[in-house]
């Protein structure tokens, strides 16, 4: 006999942006199947990944969601070009610098752009990836991330001059 209060389902399409090499392959990779591989493989055009994950909603109750994860080559000139077909119905974004690498946190402005451009406000997160390289970081927490600016850095696309987001969170 079938459940008669199923937990209910959603789909949530999330689409990665980043310059090449900040690691958005490996972190779809570890979070859909659990593995990790050293070894740098150049993304050509996108990749998709699925993972059904269990959350809870705002109210406490169970819910079902299959994220798919959609990989793209950290080309901006590859993005513009299929930037309305790879973003359409995207529920999210996940925004990738690479600690090691100053220049690609400043970057996502530009990718992010690209992002709202096509879609509208869309909500965001940025992570910065390579911990395990604190030594070769040039991006530190405690100095706002972006060396050279001190504490405070310009806000993305989607903040808020004084730090707020100006899109919804999920």
């Amino acid at each position: 006999m079938a459940d008669a209060n199923p937990t209910p389902r959603m789909k949530a399409k999330i689409c990665t942006v980043g310059e090449e090499a900040v690691g958005k392959t490996s972190l779809i990779r570890r979070f859909a199947a659990d593995k990790f591989d050293g070894e740098y493989i150049r993304t050509i055009g996108t990749l998709i990944s699925k993972k059904t994950v269990s959350v809870e909603d705002p109210m406490g109750r169970s819910l079902e969601v299959d994220a798919v994860l959609w990989d793209i080559m950290g080309r901006q000139g590859f993005m513009d070009l299929l930037k309305d077909a790879y973003f359409y119905k995207a529920h999210g974004v996940l925004a990738v610098c690479d600690i090691t690498r100053a220049h690609t946190l400043e970057a996502l402005e530009g990718w992010l752009q690209g992002v709202y451009n096509a879609t509208g406000p869309l909500p965001v997160v940025v992570l910065a990836n390579k911990w395990d390289l604190q030594e070769q970081a040039e991006i530190r927490e405690e100095e706002g991330g972006v060396p050279g600016r001190g504490p405070r850095r310009p806000p993305l696309p989607h903040q808020r001059e004084d730090g707020g987001e100006r899109v919804p969170r999920l």
